[in-house]
């Protein structure tokens, strides 16, 4: 029998390996930005972004 636990570290390597669905939610947090209106909200989900930001699509550094 699988566990919560079970479940979540195979929806967070599906993540990792599906851009698409990280791209999801990625998109669903910036309208839920979008659609804040108080300044609470606004910093509650644009910590939410930049968090899925920094864990599914880091920035990619180059050297000269």
């Amino acid at each position: 029998m699988m566990r919560k636990s079970d479940i979540m570290v195979l929806m967070n390597t599906h993540l990792y390996a599906c851009p698409r669905c990280a791209d999801k939610l990625i998109k669903q947090a910036e309208k839920a930005l979008g659609r804040s209106e108080t300044e609470w909200s606004k910093n509650f989900w644009h910590g939410v972004w930049q968090k899925l930001r920094a864990k599914y699509q880091p920035e990619k550094v180059t050297y000269h």
